[in-house]
């Protein structure tokens, strides 16, 4: 079964997914969810599209800030709506399809061997796939993810004593603040709607006016015509009486006869035309009514722009209050981390694993990473056969390099002499991202190929000195696998260091 179609702005399809959506997605899930799964180029996409021309840039705003104006606008605009839902569709297809093509009964059964759900990226990701879905399993099954996502920071390794104690304080002192965050959103939301509505009534009433105005202005150059045809024909009729009372004054008893009757009716359609006369002095009234239908009209529009006025700032005040919230939530979010840090890295620390030399080691090397290091350190090539020795009298089961090409001369001698001294090598050329950025990391493949290996060795000695492996390696060491890292003393991360059972310092001896 394939996954739907994202349906068209302001359908019946997308007007219901909408009502679902704001049914099961409150505004913190929705921020979480935006934040989560979609990167920093769509969310200024879409501000740009739906900001108003004097709010701020989107390049002058935090990520946090763009997903709070976002998140904001989503239950306020449809337009804004279906652009948030379009592009969740195309970042999260790969995770629809997986979920379109579960067996009914069996999606909570088969995602529970899913490894992406153990970075925040894929299961916001997987999450929405599960939202779009529209069987009871998967909605049931997106709940429990959306609450996950949500206290995220009370999964990650439950404290003890005094510490955990602090922890839930700090939780549900956040929650609280959530709680009034939303209540707040909702307060915004009403106002919204209903300085809308009479935005939209005063539109309406406008709009009555101006075909009310055409119509007397159409009756007025009706009359105007018609006067100006009265007065002609009043005049023509006029030059005839005097010329027929000078053919009378000139002539004999018969043509005076026919002369009289002829003027008899002249005088008759000459009353005739004075009554239209008479009836084109109405103009004057009309005109009277006309110039106040044009001041009722200077009236409405006076205050439908004081309603937009409103309109905009209720707007502005919304999204300040959703940047100090934000602001407030990530110093919370920091402080919980700090401490969750501090206390698993004191509980890993107390119990280092020593080496066994019936270990199976896996060796993952981040060539670009520590070659760097060696140029910054010693101005010199990093000797990739000096790490080889650190496994020492131990089984070396998984030995894999991750290099780039630069596209420089003599890579494929580089790589040829990795693959000699037992390395898996894998090779990333560089991509070029829309701001004109170059991004060539192995962050992700790497943290994926440890996941991958951690049932066939005991042992993982990571060479880098990147802080974004320190996730990877407490879900290890959660694992009851040995974690080792090797780097140069300058470029290794506090963190990382903390964490690691041990740390090889890497010196001149590791450079060619």
């Amino acid at each position: 079964m394939a996954a739907p179609q994202t349906p068209k702005p302001r359908s019946a399809q997308f007007n219901e997914l909408y009502r679902r959506l704001c049914g099961e997605v409150d505004a913190p899930t929705l921020v979480v969810l935006l934040y989560s799964a979609l990167d920093r180029g769509r969310l200024e996409a879409i501000y740009n599209h739906a900001a108003p021309r004097e709010g701020a840039r989107a390049q002058m705003l935090g990520k946090e800030e763009l997903v709070g104006a976002v998140g904001g606008w989503f239950f306020a605009s449809l337009d804004v709506a279906h652009a948030v839902v379009r592009d969740l569709d195309r970042v999260c297809l790969k995770e629809r399809h997986i979920v379109a093509s579960l067996p009914d009964g069996k999606i909570a059964e088969r995602l529970q061997g899913y490894q992406a759900l153990d970075f925040r990226r894929e299961r916001a990701r997987l999450t929405w796939a599960l939202l779009r879905d529209d069987r009871s399993e998967a909605q049931r099954l997106a709940g429990e993810l959306i609450q996950e996502l949500v206290d995220s920071m009370r999964t990650s390794a439950p404290a003890s004593g005094p510490a955990g104690a602090e922890d839930d304080a700090r939780v549900q002192a956040l929650k609280q603040r959530l709680d009034a965050y939303e209540s707040q959103v909702n307060e915004a939301r009403g106002q919204l709607q209903g300085l809308e509505g009479r935005v939209a009534q005063l539109e309406r009433e406008r709009a009555e006016l101006m075909v009310a105005v055409g119509r007397k202005e159409n009756a007025l150059r009706a009359e105007e015509r018609l006067r100006r045809e009265a007065e002609a024909a009043a005049q023509r009729a006029e030059r005839r009486l005097r010329e027929l009372e000078e053919q009378r004054a000139a002539g004999d008893p018969g043509a005076i006869q026919r002369l009289t009757e002829e003027r008899d009716r002249l005088a008759h359609k000459l009353r005739h035309l004075e009554k239209k006369g008479r009836a084109a002095l109405d103009l004057e009234a009309l005109r009277a009514e006309n110039e106040q239908l044009q001041q009722r009209l200077a009236d409405l529009e006076q205050q439908a722009q004081v309603a937009r006025g409103e309109h905009q700032s209720l707007l502005q005040t919304l999204v300040v209050r959703d940047r100090a919230t934000q602001e407030r939530l990530t110093r919370l979010r920091d402080a919980l981390k700090t401490a969750r840090r501090m206390a698993l890295t004191s509980d890993e620390e107390a119990l280092p694993r020593p080496p066994r030399r019936e270990e199976r080691v896996g060796l993952f090397v981040d060539a670009a990473n520590a070659g760097a290091s060696a140029l910054r350190a010693c101005g010199r090539q990093f000797d990739f056969g000096s790490v080889l020795d650190l496994v020492g009298e131990r089984e070396r089961a998984v030995a894999i390099a991750y290099v780039v090409d630069n596209g420089q001369p003599g890579f494929e001698k580089f790589a040829h002499a990795l693959r000699e001294m037992g390395y898996t090598v894998k090779v990333k050329r560089p991509s070029q991202r829309p701001d004109g950025t170059v991004k060539a990391d192995w962050d992700m493949a790497l943290a994926m190929d440890v996941i991958e290996a951690r049932h066939r060795v005991d042992s993982v000695l990571i060479v880098s000195g990147d802080g974004d492996f320190v996730p990877l390696v407490r879900r290890l060491k959660r694992w009851r696998k040995r974690v080792e890292v090797a780097a140069f003393e300058h470029a290794i991360h506090p963190e990382l260091r903390r964490t690691a059972d041990a740390f090889w310092p890497l010196d001149i001896n590791a450079t060619t």
